[in-house]
């Protein structure tokens, strides 16, 4: 990602500041080294004028290495930021510690150090040094910038957004704290605050057009409030200007694929990849964009490379083990939601899904478990209730499957479809009764799922035909978004092996 390290605000300024620094009072040249250079001039008479010219040049380049030497503000920036371009923020600090005497004070220097401190993350050290500079100059807009992100680092909300509203009504069109403070809306994360960040970034690039940040968090915010048209103009405004910003190339690609651009969504990704090839989040959105070309292994390439980048992250395991699925790669679809379970243990949908896979290889113990840690996460489950009593009925432990639906059943409605279909799976009475009270209901993803385990109930019980029946219903009903569709696909395709092989 492009970044630009805060301290550098620093150096962006410091010609402000060279023009008027303090300087040590210059001394009188010692008497000694006037005779010298009488000596020197008196010497360099004889000379030709080739060999003058040889003195000339060697004096050019000592007075050069002198000047070199002596400390300037100027001077002490260049080690500065070359210290800082071999990426040594903690060897570029120590260059503080000898900064002489006469220029402890000196604006410039403090103002650069508070700049790094605050950047390499000392927000304590670099708060004290700020805040000396603030009391020097409580008027000034640098410096109350500065302040506030020591303070925005510091996590201190009021005094940031007391110095960026200092700032805003000394001036009103500062686009730097008009960022900031857009910034600081979107953080919030509702649809009032990106209105309100929309707003200040607007007014951020009003002020000047050339304020990158600006328009990514003005593309960003109308892109969350769903206004395409001004985030397109927002991107493609970056790109004019920086050909080479990818994350602009990466929301050009989100907004083409959300208007079904496909092959233009991926042109605009694969940019955004081929200036910034280990940026962790493009790949996962690369994946995304082949996915919805049809091109699953072409993903799941994209999503290993993206683990690559960053393996402790589940979100890419979670693409990588649907696709994995969709392949008919179950044991490594199997592999990848044990190890989201393991980086992120709050994801339900892993226990969801890798309790599917555990049913389907007939692991009905490791199935049951992960349905168990399912309904702890979502206790008003019906699907992972009724998924848990069919697993102990496939271990063969009908008191288990009896004294886990009776905890379930007491409190519900009796004359509710899901107390049927829970009785249905206690005592295995009146399945024809269930199935009217099922064909009454009006959510159609309900009802799918309530024919699912009427099919599953039948099919565990040895009746092939009247499972058959159901299972096909419910294939016909097209409802992929409930888990259930895809186990019926499997048990109608004969992939749930155990469970058609052998009855009990």
């Amino acid at each position: 990602m492009k970044k630009l390290g805060f301290f550098i605000v620093g150096f962006l300024i410091l010609g402000l500041f060279f023009s008027c620094v303090s300087k040590p009072e210059e001394k009188p040249e010692p008497l000694v080294e006037i005779e010298e250079k009488e000596q020197e001039k008196s010497k360099e008479d004889v000379l030709t004028e080739d060999e003058k010219q040889v003195v000339k040049e060697e004096k050019t380049s000592e007075q050069k290495e002198k000047e070199s030497e002596v400390f300037t503000p100027v001077n002490f920036a260049g080690n500065l930021q070359k210290k800082l371009e071999v990426g040594k923020a903690e060897d570029a600090l120590l260059l503080f510690e000898n900064v002489p005497e006469e220029y402890k004070e000196d604006y410039s220097i403090n103002y650069m150090h508070a700049s790094l401190l605050v950047s390499s993350g000392d927000v304590k050290k670099a708060s004290e040094v700020g805040q000396k500079l603030l009391e020097k100059e409580p008027n000034n807009v640098d410096v109350l910038f500065l302040n506030s992100m020591v303070a925005k680092r510091a996590g201190d909300t009021k005094k940031r957004a007391e110095l960026l509203n200092k700032i805003i009504a000394m001036d009103p069109n500062n686009s730097d704290a008009l960022v900031e403070l857009a910034h600081d809306q979107m953080k919030r994360g509702r649809q009032s605050n990106y209105r309100s960040a929309k707003n200040y970034y607007e007014r951020s690039v009003k002020a000047d057009d050339n304020q990158l940040e600006g328009w990514l968090g003005y593309g960003q915010a109308s892109y969350y409030l769903r206004d395409d048209q001004n985030a397109e103009k927002a991107f493609l405004k970056i790109i004019e200007k920086d050909p080479e910003y990818s994350l602009a190339y990466s929301y050009l690609s989100k907004i083409s694929s959300d208007k079904g651009k496909i092959r233009e969504a991926r042109s605009y990704i694969e940019k955004a990849i081929e200036l910034e090839p280990e940026y962790y989040d493009y790949w996962v959105d690369y994946g995304q964009s082949l996915r919805l070309t049809g091109d699953l292994n072409g993903a799941v390439k994209a999503w290993t490379k993206a683990i690559e980048l960053n393996p402790q992250y589940f979100l890419s395991y979670v693409y990588r083990a649907s696709a994995l699925d969709e392949l008919k790669k179950y044991d490594e679809s199997i592999l990848d939601y044990r190890k989201i379970i393991q980086l992120n243990a709050n994801y339900n949908y892993a226990y969801e899904n890798l309790g599917m896979l555990e049913w389907k290889n007939g692991n009905w113990t490791k199935a049951r478990e992960c349905f168990e840690i399912a309904l702890k996460k979502d206790p008003t489950s019906l699907s992972y209730k009724l998924m848990i009593a069919a697993s102990y009925l496939r271990e063969k432990n009908r008191e288990g499957s009896k004294k886990f639906i009776d905890s379930h059943i007491r409190n519900l409605n009796k004359s509710s479809a899901e107390y049927y279909i829970l009785r249905l799976y206690l005592d295995g009475i009146n399945p024809s009764a269930v199935d009217v009270r099922v064909r009454k209901l009006e959510s159609v993803v309900t009802k799918g799922k309530m024919l699912f385990y009427l099919g599953l109930f039948y099919d565990m019980y040895g009746n092939d035909e009247m499972a058959k029946r159901y299972y096909i219903e419910v294939q016909a009903m097209q409802a992929p978004m409930m888990f259930e569709y895809q186990m019926n696909e499997w048990l109608l395709n004969g992939e749930c092996a155990r469970l058609y092989e052998k009855k009990e």
